[in-house]
């Protein structure tokens, strides 16, 4: 948008799914710092081949995310519930 009209679109989404198929460039933020910025595509590439924007997230972030079995599988519903809309 920014090449043909001049204009930057910023947004804002804890669904990484959702900024992985909407945004040219990513910056994923924790705990009030950025810690990583690039292309989905870079930033997947650099944690492997078959990673997500979610993966990516939880590289930069997840240490300090606690995810039990209940809370996994809570997060799984909530992906879920979001894809189907």
């Amino acid at each position: 948008m920014r090449a043909q009209i001049g204009m930057t679109v910023l947004l804002t989404t804890h669904y990484m799914e959702e900024a992985d198929e909407l945004c040219d460039r990513v910056g994923l933020m924790h705990q009030g710092r950025l810690q990583a910025v690039g292309t989905p595509g870079e930033l997947k590439r650099q944690h492997g081949p078959d990673a997500t924007l979610e993966d990516v997230f939880r590289a930069y972030a997840g240490a300090a995310l606690s995810v039990n079995e209940t809370e996994q599988e809570g997060l799984r519903n909530v992906r879920q519930a979001r894809s189907r809309r």
